[in-house]
Formats: structure tokens, C-alpha cells, sequence
């Protein structure tokens, strides 16, 4: 996939997922890097996603998080604030949240939520990962 030189400059100017994404949408362009990248994981011929049961969401694996789970994705019981999806995955997978997560960014539905301003935030002002969202753990986005 050909990513314009001005993202891949970015990206290794900001040297993670989150401070990417915050460049992104600071200048207006996070639409942009959102449809870039996931046109590049929904076009993946590899990438068979689970069915999302009743009363469940779906989250999806790429890169690191994949291997470490050794899953593309997985149901999770909803609803669920999207600030303790993390310490759920966590009792699943020990070790996951050091080694795999705290470098990689969430979205929920496709849009990018920031977990350290979702964390300053009141409870009921959170955000809530709900039955049918599709939700994904996008890893670091390197220029190399």
C-alpha cells in the first residue's frame, strides 16, 4: 500500500500511534489517516473477524496484539467503558498491557478515542464500548 510521503514523515516525526494522532487531528487531517489505515487493515484478505454474539462487541487484533493473543479478534461482554477495556485484557492475557498495549491507540466504531483524555474525564462522560461495536487495537505506525 503507498502511504504519502507527508504521513510517513509524521509518523516517525511523532514516534507513536497516539502522538500521531494527535498531530492529525490538531491540523484537521485525523479523517485522512483514519481512512488510510483502515482501508489498509479492511482490505487484509487475511483478516477473517468474528462474529459479534449478542450482548458482545467485537474487538480486533493487528500486529503485536495479534501475535500475543494469538487472535485476529474476539467477542468481548458489553457494555464496557472504553478506559477498563485495557485492565480487562489484561486478566486474559498477563502481561499484555506493558509489553503490547501501551504503545498501541483504540478505536471504537473507527474513531480514534484517546484513553488518557478519556481517563480525565467524569465516568458518565466516558466512553462506552457497546453490543455490536466493533472495536480495535491499532499498533504503532512506523515508517521503516
Amino acid at each position: 500500500m503507498y502511504y504519502p510521503t507527508w504521513v510517513l514523515q509524521k509518523a516517525q516525526a511523532c514516534g507513536d500511534i497516539t502522538g500521531l494522532i494527535r498531530s492529525f487531528k490538531a491540523a484537521g487531517h485525523c479523517d485522512i489517516f483514519l481512512q488510510t489505515f483502515s482501508n489498509f487493515f479492511l482490505t487484509d484478505p487475511n483478516m477473517s473477524v468474528q462474529k459479534c454474539p449478542q450482548g458482545h462487541f467485537v474487538l480486533l487484533y493487528f500486529a503485536a496484539a495479534s501475535s500475543y493473543t494469538q487472535k485476529r479478534s474476539e467477542a468481548l461482554p458489553a457494555p464496557l467503558l472504553a478506559t477498563d477495556l485495557y485492565t480487562e485484557l489484561e486478566k486474559k492475557y498477563v502481561g499484555i498491557k506493558e509489553k503490547v498495549l501501551g504503545s498501541c491507540a483504540l478505536t471504537v466504531n473507527l474513531e480514534y478515542i484517546d484513553l488518557e483524555d478519556e481517563e480525565a474525564k467524569a465516568s458518565q462522560d466516558r466512553v462506552v464500548i457497546n453490543e455490536g461495536d466493533e472495536v480495535a487495537v491499532i499498533p504503532p505506525v512506523s515508517s521503516g
